[in-house]
């Protein structure tokens, strides 16, 4: 099946020096570059960071905040460890507050995403993704068993945030996989996206797909004369050549209707 990029074509700078919008989407046409984003350059801050608790009993909390500080404070002894955990419970210290060390916002930021879609119809994603309308959407299919594109992942909509325990859910089999399935997870409100993901194995910010697995190059509505100008050029300079579509407005519904150029 084909999964679709949404992309603006703005030129404006990018705030510490980056690539800008357009130069980044000539090299995915071109050049076979796809660029990873760190969690925290999402537009949801819900997105990627599960609720954290540590609900138990106190003797629980006692427990787990007493091999918590065993781990890192490798020099002190038994009795310093019982005792430092006592007093943080007696000074009604949550956990997170407890636990040096525990960073777990900057510890997904470390990974890299790949957003794609189902869809290349959805008039919000052309609105928010595309520059309203005046970018573009890539199609892309991954033909071979090892494509990258394999590795895309359905995201599930839900109502709750996913909750990791580190109190209750296992430390070396639970809280790994929770973990991961954070980046997999998003709030029903977002369900129209109909998203997929990549989440790069080496978190690198930039990878490379086969030449061929561009299908199609679909123009928006409300692309410029000049920008349509820009991926004409990048389109005839390729080898294999993606489908060439424009989208545009449907006349007698709210829909987008794709017709071949």
């Amino acid at each position: 099946m084909k999964l679709y990029k949404y992309r603006s074509l703005s030129d404006q700078p990018v705030s510490g020096g980056g690539l800008t919008d357009i130069e980044k989407v000539r090299k995915t046409i071109l050049n076979h570059e796809l660029w990873f984003a760190s969690p925290n350059t999402f537009n949801d801050p819900f997105d990627c960071f599960p609720s954290i608790i540590g609900s138990g009993t106190k003797k629980e909390k006692l427990k787990f905040m007493h091999e918590t500080l065993k781990r890192n404070f490798p020099e002190k002894s038994r009795r310093e460890i019982r005792e430092i955990a006592k007093k943080r419970m007696s000074e009604g210290l949550s956990l997170q507050e407890s636990f040096d060390g525990v960073d777990l916002r900057e510890k997904f930021e470390i990974h890299k995403v790949f957003c794609l879609s189902e869809t290349k119809k959805s008039i919000l994603m052309w609105s928010h993704y595309a520059n309203n309308h005046k970018g573009i959407c890539l199609g892309f299919e991954g033909m071979e068993k090892h494509s990258i594109f394999g590795m895309a992942q359905k995201v599930n909509y839900n109502e709750e945030l996913l909750t990791i325990n580190w109190l209750t859910d296992d430390f070396y089999n639970q809280i790994p996989k929770k973990l991961i399935q954070a980046f997999f997870e998003k709030s029903e409100h977002w369900k129209y996206e109909k998203e997929r993901r990549i989440l790069h194995p080496n978190n690198r910010s930039m990878d490379t797909y086969k030449p061929g697995e561009l299908k199609q190059i679909i123009l928006g509505a409300e692309i410029s004369d000049n920008d349509r100008e820009h991926v004409m050029s990048w389109h005839d300079q390729l080898i294999h050549k993606p489908e060439l579509l424009q989208a545009r407005l449907h006349p007698r519904k709210y829909e987008m209707e794709i017709i071949s150029i």
